[in-house]
This record gives structure tokens, C-alpha cells and sequence, in this order.
């Protein structure tokens, strides 16, 4: 044949995809049978070739051309029909290929000759061609009726083999691994997924329902054992976590599936089939989200309070202002040594009620103090001397970070500390180990994650205070920065100082993680930002002796609060000087405009409508030399110091106590004139 011819057979090959190959049908007596009668059928010889093209069956000796040396090879037309191919050589020597049709397929052929015409002349209308060719066509449909009858016969078997292999394939492709339990029998069975998921080749050891028991961590083994017992006994499915041992000696988190897969004839179950499916980094995720979630609501909690101890700071200091001023009034208006002690006891409490509120302004982050370069470990080794030697406390240090200066305020950073540590002090009454540790490190993303959601990655100083204490339980550590929050007896505790801590390691902009074990201590760990001093020192230099007020001595007081007011009056008259008090910005702007004689003004910065900022532009837009003093709780703010940087005279913090408003108004006004 010519290369046509088998290029031919090998495209009837691919179109029988799919259908098992003629000699897995016939057998080759029975395709050597049919090809004989053919043979003999057309006096020439015949051969049966596979769908693939091999040789099947052969019957009658092959003819060559004396003259060409070979078998036909020159293409005629079709004679008889279109499924048959005829070829010849120039010399009359002919090839006749008729092909085996079954599902519209090609699944065999059959090649006649060569044979030599009967008519050379006129070979298309050969009568020895037209005998090959009916022979050939017969024989065609013969073989096509028994390979469609085998076919038949072997569908059922080919259909269970071909579901075996889906079958097989699915438990290879999915994740899940599969198993199957006879009750009655209590064998199993587990899918080769079942053995790598966990570790193991695939038959590595017996699948039983007691491997499964022993590999499940026993803590979770009776939980998930009772939910498969309560499936079986209802006869329904169920679904469970638990966790089992991987061979590499880890966990791996499990859930698994199944349901009542056979009855017996009563409808008792005697089998359940189900699934399992590996969990491990889904739970990994399901973690980290909770945990991120928990600190985000911890810091949009601890950001709210924060708000609101704001608030309730400003109104503190006000109040207390009040207190101050009318109780300093009032002892100078009494002669009791006991009326004057009561009043002395009553600017004690007042004082201590200050403090208290200057760490409420601390926590809610509104005292965004003075700052300059702060060598850490000077001032670890400041806050180590404060504590003092006590005989059954050791106290340790590891100062490693370099460099060890940042930015910051100084004395809101060793207060921030010191409490940490007198914190750790306290949790260990009966002595202990108390270390300070000093490192440099980069935080990278994960890991500013994991402090707090709004924390920023990059290079950090990290302060770490240690102590052997019992350790902080979980719900403790869940409100341990709230203001006003303690686990020590009433009285011996405001709750205040690890909240004080907070807000101010916040407004350096670093960060406090707290790590602790039930009897293995605690680790407060302070992260601060490495960062670049801003222009100049951070500082605003208040005049040492600024001159006296050219335009007079009187006072210009201006707050909205009516009770500071009066209080202010009456103290600052009490001194010698004279006083005006407004309410608001206009009012006060215009009480400038109609008196030349106010040396200075007490300008409050939170004022409704027209702001303390903007009244103390316009008034020194008006008056160049006017000095103005910024009265706030706030006195370290960002917004005092920017008047500052504008020429503000100076701050004047509330609540602040009668002596410290009498140095300032003589330091600004001189002394009262005699009256």
C-alpha cells in the first residue's frame, strides 16, 4: 500500500477512540473464518487490518507486479461506492480497501488484491473488479454485525471497569479523603487520600476503626465518638472537628462527615460512609481573624474610653479649678486653726483629685508633651534607683539596643515605665525577679499585626519589664489598660497607672504587648519609634523675667465656664489686681477694645463657637504687646504649643492651686499696687 493508504488507517485508528480495539471482539478463528469464505468468494487474496492498523488475519498469497517490482500505487476513482478505495499500478495490477463501520466509526478494514483485472483496457468496468468489490463489501457488513454483537455482550462489564476508573480517579483528584465502615464487621475502609493527609503511603498500616481512635487526640476523641454514636442511633449524618496526630508528630485539625449508608432488613443501620477533610490551615486562619478581631475591638474600646476620659478630664479640671480658687478665698477669710485645717485637708484632696486627672489626660492621649532626644538606658538606670534595694527582689538588666535614644518626653516616659515596674513590684509581695531588657528591632507587617491592628511597621526601641509572678489571666489582660480598672483591695489602688502607661507610650507613637502564663510571670513589652528630632529642640522657651505690662495691671479672664469665672474673680482680687471676665471670644475681643489698661489675658482654649486658637490672633493682631497665657488641661498640647511658637506668654495648667496663680501674675504683672 502507499503511504496515502496509511495515513488512512492511522485516522480510522483515532476515530475509534473510545470503543475497544477488533481484536479484544473477535478472535482470530473467528476473523480468519469470515476472511477465507471472502478470499474465496473473489479468487484473490484478502487481509484484515485493526482499527490501529496491524495485521489480524491473512488469507491467499499477495501478487507483485513483475514490471514494478511492488504492489499497486496509483489512485483510481471509486467504482461501486464511496467507501471503497481502488488503486492501481500502470501494468493492471489492482488493491481494492473497503473499511469495517461500527457507531459510525471506522473500526477495521479489510484490503483485497493485488489482483489483476480481467479487462485491462477498461478497469473501472472490470468484472473480475466488480466480484472483489461485492465480496469485499459483504464482508465488511459481516464484521460490522459481529463486532456490534460483541459489543453488547461486553457493555456491562466495559461500563463497571470505565466507573471503577472515574471512580478511582475522583478519590485521587479530591481533597477530601474517603472512608466507609461496616458496623456489623466494625473494617473499614480509607481512601489513599485518608493515609497522605495525615502523612502516610497510601496502605502504610491497617485501616481500622481502632487506628482512627488512636490517631484522634484524646481530648477530642469521646466529643466526636458520642456525635457518631448519636448519628448512628438516629440514623441520620453528622459533622464534627477534631483533631488527629500527623506522622510527623504534629496536629492536624480534622472535620469530619458521614452518614447511615445501609439498612438490614429490619432498617437497623450496619453501615455509615462519610468523608474527612484536612481543616489545619482554615482553623490556622479562623485563629488569626479571631485574635485580630479581638484586639481591634480592644483598641476601638480602649480608643472610645479614651474619648471619653478626655472629656470627663477637661470638666475635672475646671471643677477642680473652682475648688482650688474658692477654697484658697476662703482661708483667708478664716481664723479657727480647725476651720483652716478642714480647708487645707479639702485642697489636699482636690490636689490628689488633679493628679488622678492628669493620668486620665495621659491615657485618652491629649497631653502630646514637650519632647527631646532621651537616652533609654539613663533613664532605666534613673527608674532602678527610684525603686530602691529591697532584700528579697532581685532586679536584673539586659540593656542591648542600639542606638538607645529616641524621642520623647522624659518624664512622662519614666513615669510610664516606673509604673510597669512598680506593676511588676507588686505582683511579686513575697520577692521575686524583676528584669529590664533593651533591644533594637525591625517590626515587619505580620508582626505590627499582631501588637495591634493600628500599629506601623518599621525600627523600634523595645523596652521589656519581666517579673516570676503568678502570671495574668485572660480575662484580666482583656481590660488590664481600662482606666480605673485593678485587681488589688479596695483602697490600695486607683487603676489608673497602666492606663496612664498606655496613652503615653501611644502618643510617642509606639505600642505596649503584654505575654503571660499562669505561674510563669508576666512580660510588658514597650515598643518606641526610632525617629528624627523635628527642627530646633522641641521646646518653647518661656521668658525668665518678662517686663511688666506697659498698659496697666488689670486682668482679662476668659472662659465660658460661669462657676471658673467667679472663682478666678475672687482669687485674682484677693491678690490685689483688678479683673474682667467674659464668657466668649467676641465679648472679650470687645472688652480690649474699650480698656488700655489690661497687661495680660487668661485665655481658655476650649471655648464654644469662636475658638481659644482664633481669639488669640485677633487679640494679638490688636495688640502686638499684649501677653496672653494659655489656661488649659492640656497645657502640654499640640495646640499650646503651636500659640506658643506664636508668641503666647506662657501656660497656665489647670487646676492649678492659688500660689501658682499669684507667682504668675506677679511674674507678668509685678506686684499689686497698695491699695
Amino acid at each position: 500500500m502507499t503511504k496515502n493508504s496509511a495515513s488512512r488507517t492511522s485516522s480510522a485508528a483515532a476515530s475509534w477512540l473510545g470503543l475497544p480495539d477488533i481484536s479484544e471482539l473477535l478472535t482470530c478463528a473467528e476473523a480468519q473464518e469470515r476472511l477465507d469464505l471472502a478470499a474465496r468468494a473473489a479468487a484473490t487474496s484478502a487481509t484484515l487490518l485493526t482499527s490501529s492498523g496491524e495485521r489480524l488475519a491473512q488469507s491467499g498469497e499477495e501478487l507483485r507486479c513483475a514490471l514494478c517490482e511492488g504492489t499497486a500505487h496509483a489512485a483510481t476513482e471509486s467504482i461501486v461506492a464511496p467507501a471503497l478505495h481502488v488503486e492501481a499500478c500502470a501494468h493492471g495490477l489492482h488493491l481494492l480497501q473497503v473499511p469495517v463501520i461500527v457507531a459510525s466509526s471506522r473500526a477495521a478494514s479489510v484490503t483485497f488484491g493485488p489482483f489483476f483485472s480481467a479487462s485491462e483496457a477498461d478497469s473501472s468496468s472490470s468484472a473480475s473488479l466488480q466480484r472483489v468489490a461485492a465480496a469485499a463489501e459483504l464482508l465488511a457488513l459481516v464484521l460490522a454485525a459481529d463486532l456490534e454483537r460483541a459489543i453488547a455482550r461486553k457493555a456491562p462489564a466495559q461500563r463497571k471497569n470505565r466507573d471503577e476508573e472515574r471512580l478511582q480517579l475522583a478519590l485521587e483528584a479530591t481533597s477530601d479523603a474517603i472512608w466507609d465502615w461496616d458496623l456489623e464487621s466494625n473494617q473499614t475502609y480509607y481512601s489513599p487520600r485518608w493515609f497522605s493527609m495525615l502523612g502516610y503511603a497510601p496502605g502504610a498500616f491497617e485501616p481500622t476503626y481502632e487506628t482512627w481512635r488512636r490517631m484522634t487526640l484524646a481530648g477530642d476523641l469521646e466529643r466526636t465518638k458520642a456525635v457518631i454514636s448519636n448519628a448512628i442511633k438516629e440514623g441520620t449524618g453528622y459533622e464534627a472537628e477534631f483533631c488527629m496526630h500527623h506522622a510527623d508528630g504534629s496536629l492536624r485539625w480534622i472535620l469530619g462527615r458521614g452518614r447511615v449508608s445501609g439498612r438490614d432488613e429490619q432498617g437497623r443501620p450496619v453501615r455509615m460512609s462519610g468523608t474527612n477533610t484536612d481543616i489545619t490551615e482554615r482553623k490556622r486562619v479562623q485563629t488569626e481573624q479571631a485574635a485580630l478581631e479581638a484586639r481591634l475591638q480592644q483598641a476601638e474600646k480602649l480608643a472610645a474610653i479614651g474619648q471619653l476620659a478626655g472629656g470627663i478630664a477637661h470638666d475635672f479640671n475646671n471643677q477642680l479649678t473652682v475648688v482650688l480658687g474658692n477654697a484658697t478665698v476662703l482661708r483667708n477669710h478664716l481664723r479657727e486653726p480647725h476651720e483652716v485645717n478642714l480647708i487645707d485637708s479639702l485642697v489636699e484632696a482636690a490636689s490628689r483629685t488633679a493628679e488622678l486627672t492628669r493620668k486620665l489626660v495621659a491615657f485618652a492621649r491629649m497631653n502630646h508633651e514637650r519632647k527631646s532626644e532621651i537616652d533609654v538606658h539613663t533613664l532605666l538606670v534613673d527608674i532602678i534607683a527610684l525603686l530602691g534595694a529591697e532584700p528579697t527582689l532581685t532586679i536584673s538588666t539586659y540593656l542591648q539596643a542600639s542606638p538607645s535614644v529616641v524621642h520623647g518626653n522624659a518624664t512622662s516616659l519614666s513615669s510610664a515605665i516606673l509604673n510597669l515596674a512598680l506593676n511588676a513590684r507588686d505582683a511579686m509581695p513575697q520577692g521575686g525577679n524583676l528584669t529590664f531588657e533593651t533591644r533594637s528591632l525591625y517590626i515587619d507587617a505580620d508582626h505590627a499585626a499582631a501588637v495591634a491592628p493600628t500599629f506601623k511597621p518599621g525600627s523600634y526601641l523595645a523596652i521589656s519589664v519581666s517579673d516570676t509572678g503568678p502570671g495574668i489571666t485572660q480575662d484580666v489582660l482583656s481590660h488590664l489598660f481600662e482606666p480605673f480598672f485593678t485587681t488589688k483591695p479596695v483602697g490600695e489602688g486607683t487603676g489608673m497607672s497602666l492606663a496612664a502607661a498606655y496613652g503615653t507610650v501611644r502618643s510617642h507613637g509606639g505600642a505596649i504587648q503584654v505575654h503571660s502564663q499562669i505561674g510563669q510571670g508576666s512580660t510588658f513589652h514597650v515598643y518606641l519609634p526610632y525617629s528624627s528630632a523635628p527642627e530646633g529642640n522641641g521646646t518653647h522657651e518661656l521668658p525668665s523675667t518678662p517686663a511688666p505690662a506697659k498698659r496697666g495691671k488689670r486682668v482679662l479672664v476668659v472662659d465660658d465656664e460661669p462657676l471658673v469665672r467667679q472663682a478666678l474673680l475672687a482669687l485674682i482680687q484677693a491678690f490685689g489686681y483688678e479683673v474682667e471676665c467674659r464668657a466668649d471670644g467676641p465679648s472679650a475681643i470687645a472688652c480690649l477694645e474699650a480698656r488700655d489698661d489690661i497687661g495680660l489675658v487668661i485665655l481658655d482654649l476650649v471655648l464654644p463657637g469662636m475658638g481659644g486658637a482664633a481669639i488669640f490672633r485677633a487679640m494679638r493682631e490688636m495688640r502686638p504687646d499684649l501677653q496672653l497665657l494659655v489656661s488649659s488641661g492640656y497645657a502640654d498640647g499640640e495646640e499650646c504649643q503651636e500659640l506658643l511658637a506664636e508668641g503666647a506668654a506662657g501656660t497656665l495648667a489647670k487646676p492649678f492651686r492659688a500660689e501658682e496663680l499669684a507667682r504668675t501674675l506677679e511674674r507678668f504683672l509685678g506686684a499689686p499696687e497698695a491699695s
